[in-house]
C-alpha cells in the first residue's frame, strides 16, 4: 500500500464524514462527527505499516529477483538495518505526517469559526474550555499535553515496532503470500496464547476472593505500563533477530 493510496483513503473518509457538517454545527453536535478519526488512524495505520513491512523483502521469494539483493555491495547486517529503517521509521513518520496534513486541511476548512464548550483535562484537572480552531485538530495541544498522552504514545510506538518486526520477519521466512501467511500465523499464535492465559488465570484465581477491590494504586498502573512496553520491546527485538537470522540464511 503506497502513501498515495493512504492519502486517497483518508480523503474519502473525511469527505464522506464531513459532507453534511453544516447540519451538525447548527445542532451543536459537530464534536460527535469527528469521532471517526481515532479508529481510522489506528486501523489504517496498522494496515499501512504491516503492508509496508511485508513488501520490503518479498523479492527474496523469487530467486531471479533475489540475485540483485545478494549482489548489492553491502554487508548482510547493513542491508537488514536499512530494511528496518525503511519499514519502521519512514512508514510511521510518513503516515503520521499525511494524517496530520489531511486533518489540518479539513478542520481549517470546516471548523475555523465553530466553537464548543466542553470539559477538558488541563494541568491535572477537568475544566470547562471553549473548543475552537486548533483545538479541533486530531493532534491538538490539549491531547498532547494530557497526562496519559506519554503512556499512549509509548504503547502505540512500541506496538508499531512489534507489528513491523513480525511482518518483516514474515516477508523473509515465507516465499509466497507473505502477508496472508503472516496474518494466519499470528492469529493462530494469539489464539493459543489467549487460551493458555485463560486456563492459567482460571487455575490460579478460580474461587479466590479479591481483597480491597476498590483500591486504586497509580504507581501500580505506571509499573504495569512499563512492564507492557518492555515486554513488547522484547517481542519486537525477538522478531527482528529472527528475521535477521533467516535473512543471513537466504543470503548464503
Amino acid at each position: 500500500m503506497t502513501l498515495g493510496v493512504v492519502l486517497v483513503i483518508l480523503l474519502c473518509f473525511y469527505i464522506l464524514n464531513l459532507n453534511n457538517i453544516e447540519s451538525y454545527i447548527k445542532s451543536n453536535t459537530a464534536n460527535y462527527i469527528l469521532r471517526f478519526r481515532e479508529p481510522l488512524f489506528t486501523l489504517l495505520g496498522l494496515l499501512f505499516i504491516s503492508i509496508a513491512a511485508t513488501t520490503y523483502f518479498t523479492h527474496l521469494g523469487n530467486k531471479a529477483k533475489a540475485i540483485g539483493d545478494i549482489l548489492t555491495p553491502a554487508s548482510v547486517l547493513e542491508k537488514y538495518l536499512t530494511g528496518i529503517f525503511y519499514t519502521t521509521i519512514v512508514p510511521i513518520l510518513s503516515y503520521v505526517l499525511i494524517f496530520y496534513v489531511v486533518d489540518f486541511i479539513f478542520i481549517k476548512a470546516n471548523f475555523s469559526s465553530y466553537t464548543y464548550v466542553d470539559n477538558v483535562y488541563i494541568q491535572g484537572k477537568y475544566v470547562e474550555k471553549t473548543i475552537e480552531k486548533n483545538d479541533w485538530l486530531f493532534f491538538n495541544y490539549n491531547a498532547l499535553s494530557h497526562s496519559y498522552f506519554n503512556y499512549a504514545a509509548s504503547v502505540c510506538s512500541v506496538f508499531s515496532l512489534v507489528v513491523t518486526s513480525i511482518f518483516l520477519a514474515g516477508s523473509i521466512y515465507f516465499n509466497r503470500f507473505q502477508y496472508i501467511k503472516t496474518i494466519v500465523s499470528v492469529s493462530v499464535f494469539i489464539g493459543v496464547l489467549t487460551l493458555v492465559y485463560i486456563q492459567t488465570v482460571n487455575f490460579f484465581f478460580d474461587n479466590k476472593v479479591l481483597v480491597n477491590p476498590n483500591q486504586s494504586d497509580h504507581n501500580s498502573g505506571e509499573f504495569s505500563m512499563y512492564i507492557l512496553v518492555t515486554a513488547m520491546m522484547l517481542i519486537a527485538l525477538f522478531f527482528y533477530v529472527l528475521g535477521y537470522i533467516r535473512y543471513k540464511e537466504k543470503e548464503v
